[in-house]
């Protein structure tokens, strides 16, 4: 058996970022990674602007103006959002302005409508200044939110709503991102049957492949397959080696222990896969093993529901990580206090469920490895070191948020 660290390594040494693109509309890019850094091809905003409802004027005018002193302005046009007033501002002038407008020429500061008084006279209109106004002030300069050639968006970055928003605001409907993580998953097991299938004696419901494919999909990988073969080696061989070089990632759940259908790294072996490891110093899931079948990364984890599970969330995402190059997928990891104790000891670190409110930790009653249902209110997994004596009520303890 090896430590985690080490295990972590060997794998990521053993791949490669992956380098295609491709251009796709902004609509669908949510939750893809940046294939290339994004520059602006324009200043945003592309004008000087006004933030709110008012009057442009030449803050000259305003100077020692009060409610009892007011200066009377001539409102020689009136701009929307989305047109462009071709008068320039004298002084003694003003324009009406909509927020999101171009601030006319000559113009210098925006005062809002609540500090003035519009009137009529003689068929011309009017407004009244009651407040001093700084120059500049209520203005938005052209290219106060970005410059044109300024890197908005960096190669690697994983796209959300806001990045689609930065996207759409330099003018850009297609955006190159990196292509899909692509990933398979099989599971082992002759006692495992479909969902929605008559259960029959000695049979299970086969969970972990839902429960894998679905994960894979949570991190934005493309599951392109998801099967289940019985433990019988023909029917592994066929079925792991049509997937190699056709993912970059491979999930196989059961097989990797010592019992006499445990046929997984000897199935490998024959298909010609460089075995990394077999056996990792943490509990559950230690007797998983990774391999590399041509260019893909196999990961064979324990068939125990919850032990699959964490020995996924402990290696996904430095796999993802590597492959993808973004920094997104790097584990969240946080310091809590625990608010009941967990008694068990360990030579190995075990990593155990638990859900983090607020900085603190609660331990549901059940930890045991074939046992998911008291994991549906976790969202973290606890690590206990090597050799510790369990967790008491009140200390501090590391976790890996889910």
């Amino acid at each position: 058996m090896i430590a985690i660290e080490e295990a972590i390594d060997r794998i990521r040494n053993a791949i490669d970022t992956v380098n295609e693109t491709e251009r796709i509309d902004i609509e669908q890019a949510l939750g893809r990674i940046l294939g290339e850094d994004l520059l602006s091809c324009i200043n945003q905003p592309p004008f000087a602007r006004s933030p709110l409802d008012g009057y442009a004027i030449c803050a000259e005018d305003t100077v020692g103006v009060t409610k009892e002193t007011p200066m009377q302005l001539n409102v020689i046009d009136c701009v929307y959002a989305g047109g462009v007033s071709e008068k320039t501002v004298q002084r003694g002038e003003a324009v009406r302005i909509m927020t999101g407008a171009p601030i006319p020429q000559g113009a210098n500061t925006v005062i809002r409508q609540e500090d003035t008084y519009t009137f009529q006279e003689k068929g011309d209109e009017f407004v009244n200044i009651y407040k001093e106004q700084k120059a500049f002030e209520n203005y938005c300069f052209s290219g106060e939110d970005f410059q044109e050639g300024d890197c908005i968006l960096k190669k690697g970055e994983r796209i959300d709503s806001v990045r689609i928003g930065l996207a759409a605001a330099m003018g850009y409907r297609k955006i190159p991102v990196q292509r899909n993580i692509q990933a398979a998953v099989i599971t082992t097991g002759s006692e495992l049957i479909d969902p929605g299938e008559k259960l029959e004696k000695g049979k299970i419901y086969n969970s972990n492949l839902f429960l894998i494919s679905s994960r894979l999909k949570e991190m934005g990988v493309k599951v392109l397959n998801k099967i289940s073969v019985v433990d019988e080696r023909n029917s592994m061989s066929e079925e792991i080696g049509k997937m190699k070089d056709k993912v970059d990632l491979l999930i196989l759940t059961g097989g990797v222990s010592v019992g006499v259908k445990d046929l997984t790294e000897e199935v490998l072996k024959t298909l010609g896969a460089d075995i990394l490891f077999h056996g990792v110093k943490m509990k559950p899931g230690s007797p998983m093993l990774a391999a590399m079948l041509g260019n893909t990364v196999v990961l064979g984890l324990s068939g125990n529901p919850f032990a699959a599970l964490a020995s996924l969330e402990i290696f996904l995402r430095p796999i993802l990580h590597k492959l993808s190059g973004c920094d997104w997928y790097r584990h969240d990891e946080r310091v809590a206090v625990a608010d009941s104790e967990y008694p068990k000891t360990c030579k190995n670190p075990r990593f155990v469920r638990g859900k983090w409110k607020n900085g603190v930790i609660t331990f549901p009653e059940s930890h045991a490895s074939g046992v998911m249902n008291s994991m549906k209110e976790c969202n973290c997994l606890v690590e206990i070191s090597a050799g510790k004596e369990g967790i008491k009520r009140g200390e501090e303890v590391c976790v890996k948020m889910l």
